[in-house]
C-alpha cells in the first residue's frame, strides 16, 4: 500500500525530486509511459506517486506537457478506481440487456 503524504511531506519530496534531476518534464514524461503497463504504472506511484505527477503539471508552462500530465492523471485516478472497485465512468462494463445472443425472441426468453 502506498504511503499518505501531508501536504508539506509533498511539497519537500517534489522539492528534492527536482533538484536531483527529476523536473516536471521528467515527471509527467514517466507518467505518460507509465500508463501503458500496469506494473510500470505501479512503480510510478511508488517511486513518485500521483501527488508529484498533479503538482508537475499544476508547476509546467508548457501546453503540450500539461495535457499529456492532464492525460496520464486522469487514466491513474481511472486506476486507482478500479484497483478500489469502485467504477468512475459509464465506459465501465454493462451487462446487455435483453440482448438476444441465440437468436430467439425477447418474449421467448422472459
Amino acid at each position: 500500500m502506498a504511503a499518505e503524504y501531508t501536504s508539506e511531506e509533498v511539497r519537500v519530496k517534489t522539492s528534492l525530486n527536482r533538484l536531483a534531476g527529476d523536473g516536471e518534464r521528467d515527471v509527467i514524461e514517466r507518467a505518460s509511459a507509465a500508463i501503458e503497463r500496469i506494473d510500470l504504472a505501479a512503480d510510478f506511484v511508488e517511486t513518485f506517486g500521483i501527488e508529484d505527477l498533479e503538482l508537475a503539471v499544476e508547476a509546467t508552462e508548457d501546453d503540450e506537457l500539461a495535457s499529456n500530465g492532464k492525460r496520464a492523471l486522469e487514466a491513474f485516478y481511472r486506476f486507482r478506481s478500479a484497483a478500489a472497485d469502485r467504477p468512475d465512468s459509464v465506459e465501465h462494463f454493462h451487462f446487455g440487456h435483453a440482448t438476444n445472443l441465440r437468436g430467439e425472441s425477447v418474449d421467448q426468453i422472459r
